[in-house]
């Protein structure tokens, strides 16, 4: 009988870092090890803006801790996170770097769109039967240290994400920075409340069905405040006089008497105060009679993930959801859908056709088609210059797990699908490293083509084909309803910048079927 398949995963969050190590065992994930460690890392670099070095040599020994328990279990594999007060150091990257050269652990980035999309997977297959995601429109929140991630599932579909500045840590700074003013708390209040109106306006009008929040804080807050009834297995209904219950043990405490009275660590009972007066406002926001908090961690929802599709990569789903934002995105910005959706397909034709020929990775694929929905959505600003006011938007956007190199690559893709041909003049392009400048280049290059296919908006090219990709010549065969007079124009115009970079000439070749 084999070993079963057994995980250790490491947290590094804005308040604390912890372990999560677990086993599958059929169809049921079994937690053997759970420890947390506090420490305050999001107050650097909320703070300072950048990660101390007392701050990394704490977090190297515990993952030094951590390590040496993994190994008591014999685990598969170890792997370590790390979300805001990582992800918005300014020196992420010797952090980074420092914790791989000391513990052989390297730390994987979690773009704030994964922390939603791992927790709404662990909804759908812990809670299914009882909060059927598949089939009802969910706005989930997820309440860290620095950030509140929030993101609304349409049918179990992203249609927009973004992160606001509600995170407990940031709360309890923005408060301290107030100090002792008798309206210090109405302030603070004021603040949030104009967060979640912002918040409500940049939604889809799509109606809301059920709002889950997911916060370990409240988790462990609720029941020692309110009494331990209202969960009901990893859920709690939590009504509106529930929240009004929980901002009135909280007010006017300090997180020492609260932890001292409901026998809670001081920085989850600061968490918890914290997050009582968000609770509040988002009731009033979205008028809502009930919420739901799911009682779990990241580490558990990413582990149960992990462990319940093993040697899956989720690109496919990934790439769903993907699509599913970037329709929301066009329809948010009142795009022409049907171009974009024709410049993708003719993409998608030219990147299978070409991929060998120019060494591109299948993740590529998806930066060309995500900058193929969106390459034109600058027009919502004015015509004249549209792409300019596309790359802007774009790096504007919080889009749904992708890092902030991905998020670049695509606005440069927008950038540069009509007009000058990438260079260092322009300083997004100028930012990227060498070998993501050389991949936009070859993107750019397929785009412009793709999008000059369909100059007149009309989707004259049925099919196309890449016929011919040898080294010195390239050609292409598209089949057209129409003579497609201004797209032969616009191809043309557009094909120099994959001559430059190839050396190859290329040819299109049209034949009309009626």
């Amino acid at each position: 009988m084999s070993a079963p398949l057994r995980l250790a995963l490491i947290d590094i969050g804005s308040s604390s870092i912890r372990l999560i190590i677990g086993e599958r065992r059929g169809d049921e994930i079994k937690i053997l090890e759970h420890p947390r460690n506090a420490l305050p890392i999001g107050l650097d670099t909320f703070r300072k803006g950048e990660l101390s070095q007392e701050i990394t040599n704490q977090t190297l020994i515990r993952l030094r801790r951590y390590q040496e328990i993994a190994r008591g279990y014999d685990v598969t594999a170890v792997r370590a996170f790390a979300t805001t007060a990582v992800r918005e150091a300014a020196n992420r990257e010797m952090f980074i770097d420092t914790v791989e050269r000391k513990t052989g652990l390297r730390i994987e980035l979690l773009p704030p769109g994964d922390v939603v999309y791992y927790m709404s997977c662990f909804i759908n297959l812990r809670l299914g039967p009882e909060l059927p995601i598949r089939s009802r429109n969910i706005l989930v929140a997820e309440f860290g240290a620095g950030t509140a991630e929030f993101s609304l599932l349409r049918q179990g579909r992203i249609v927009r994400s973004t992160g606001l500045p509600l995170g407990s840590q940031r709360l309890t700074r923005f408060l301290g920075q107030l100090g002792g003013a008798p309206t210090a708390a109405a302030a603070l209040r004021d603040y949030i409340s104009s967060e979640m109106r912002q918040l409500k306006l940049s939604l889809p009008k799509i109606g809301v069905d059920e709002i889950v929040l997911i916060s370990e804080p409240l988790a462990y807050g609720l029941p020692a405040m309110l009494g331990p009834a209202r969960f009901s297995g990893n859920l709690c209904s939590l009504t509106r006089s529930d929240a009004r219950a929980l901002a009135r043990c909280c007010a006017g405490r300090s997180a020492d008497d609260l932890a001292h009275e409901y026998r809670m660590s001081p920085d989850m009972a600061e968490a918890t105060a914290m997050l009582s007066l968000v609770l509040e406002q988002l009731f009033s926001a979205f008028e809502r009679d009930r919420v739901f908090v799911l009682e779990a961690s990241l580490l558990e929802a990413i582990l149960t993930q992990l462990l319940m599709e093993p040697g899956q990569s989720g690109e496919q789903d990934r790439r769903r959801q993907l699509v599913s934002l970037a329709d929301s995105i066009l329809r948010k910005y009142n795009a022409d859908r049907v171009h974009a959706q024709q410049v993708v397909r003719l993409s998608r034709a030219l990147f299978q056709g070409l991929q060998a020929y120019l060494g591109l990775s299948d993740q590529a694929r998806d930066y060309l088609e995500l900058a193929g929905y969106l390459h034109d959505i600058g027009k919502f600003i004015s015509n004249s210059g549209h792409h300019r006011h596309s790359e802007y938007i774009i790096t504007s956007l919080n889009l749904f797990r992708l890092s902030e190199r991905e998020q670049k690559l695509i606005a440069c893709l927008a950038r540069h699908h009509r007009g000058a041909a990438p260079s260092e003049d322009y300083a997004l392009y100028r930012s990227l490293t060498d070998k993501d400048r050389i991949l936009v280049q070859k993107l750019s290059a397929l785009l412009r083509m793709a999008d000059a296919l369909d100059r007149s908006h009309d989707r004259k090219v049925r099919e196309l084909q890449v016929v011919k990709a040898e080294d010195a010549e390239v050609e292409l065969q598209v089949s057209c309803r129409d003579e497609p007079v201004l797209e032969r124009v616009a191809f043309d115009e557009r094909k120099h910048l994959f001559e430059s970079i190839t050396g190859s000439s290329i040819r299109l070749q049209v034949t009309r079927n009626a």
